[in-house]
């Protein structure tokens, strides 16, 4: 008679990247597996910091396997407000699934602590360990490991999500989870927590959501994500210094431009292309145009009325208020009226330098 095979695959899955797909095939195949369960975490035994929220992990870990009927999702742990541990995990699969011979699927890192894991005696007595091995210390083995486990090793996979969440590489992640990621502008804080000061950061965390509320209160469904996305990385090239600027400026083949200071808009655009992989051109097109403007669809006017909506202590503080009603009320007037004052502004300021 067939023993039917389950291997539950726990973790954050943030992102899943390929690396997690391979294991997961290995491991299917090793245990000639019937079904692999991918099972995201929700609140960590050891304090993971976890970055998009429990539905942008699921809708990634949807994209990742949707071609793979084998493999599924269990929500178990998602669903818990509890501490997220294993055992509790095994005990939802040993009830829920009678039928099923348990394996676990874990980690080198996990398998040299496992004996450190709530209630790890029950975890071994309903599921096997099958683990997958890069480099191994054969002296934390024989000290820490007396149980049995399954091992499967393959070529090391340099793939780590804290480090795609900020460098994401093609290679490591499946094209639509990446383009998900894009879509939904996950992770762009964790990677402009690198590049801007906490006050660049926050104008904009509030640029995002003034430019999504902007196209939802003018019925632009189309382009809500797009403007929420242009607003966040709007002013991610912000704070590089002058000198890095129009070196990334001259590479990019920009000319005539009126100072360095208007620069950011393009070499945020150039590093959202080159680095994150972003192919929408209207949002890179929004987030260029949103110093200087030269385009002039709607998302591009979100985007640049978004940036002077938000609260600063500047030449249009006074009527800063006036503009967000007329914002809410005519788009289109509202993006002249912002943009000739400011043309006039920097006419003026530039007479006051050519008189002096």
């Amino acid at each position: 008679m067939k023993v039917n095979k389950l291997i539950i695959f726990g973790g954050s899955f943030d992102p899943i990247h390929n690396g997690h797909l391979k294991i997961a095939k290995k491991a299917f195949k090793k245990i000639k597996a019937d079904k692999l369960f991918f099972v995201p975490c929700n609140n960590h035994p050891n304090e993971k910091n976890i970055s998009a929220s429990n539905s942008e992990r699921l809708a990634m870990l949807n994209l990742a396997i949707q071609n793979i009927p084998e493999f599924e999702i269990c929500e178990f742990e998602l669903n818990n407000n509890e501490l997220s541990y294993t055992v509790n995990t095994i005990r939802y699969f040993k009830k829920n699934y009678t039928n099923y011979e348990l394996y676990l699927l874990i980690g080198y890192d996990q398998l040299v602590h496992f004996k450190e894991w709530n209630e790890y005696q029950e975890i071994l007595d309903n599921a096997k360990i099958v683990c997958h091995v890069r480099k191994i210390d054969k002296s934390l083995i024989k000290q820490n490991v007396d149980f049995p486990y399954i091992k499967i090793g393959f070529k090391n996979i340099n793939a780590a999500s804290s480090q795609l969440k900020i460098n994401p590489k093609k290679s490591f992640l499946n094209n639509k989870v990446l383009n998900y990621i894009n879509e939904n502008a996950i992770y762009v804080e964790d990677r402009e927590k690198l590049v801007l000061t906490e006050y660049r950061l926050n104008h904009c965390k509030v640029v995002a959501n003034i430019a999504k509320d902007l196209a939802l209160s003018h019925k632009l469904y189309p382009i809500v994500k797009k403007a929420y996305v242009a607003g966040w990385y709007h002013d991610y090239a912000k704070d590089m210094p002058k000198e890095k600027l129009e070196e990334i400026a001259k590479k990019i083949k920009l000319k005539n431009y009126v100072s360095w200071k208007v620069l950011h808009g393009h070499v945020a655009a150039y590093i959202m292309e080159k680095d994150f992989f972003m192919e929408d051109y209207q949002v890179l097109t929004a987030v260029r145009s949103h110093t200087l403007p030269y385009d002039f669809s709607s998302l591009s006017k979100i985007v640049y009325i978004a940036d002077k909506l938000a609260p600063r202590d500047d030449e249009a503080n006074q009527i800063r208020k006036e503009w967000a009603k007329l914002a809410f009320k005519d788009l289109n007037l509202c993006f002249e009226t912002i943009k000739n004052f400011y043309d006039d502004f920097y006419a003026r300021k530039n007479e006051e330098k050519t008189e002096l």
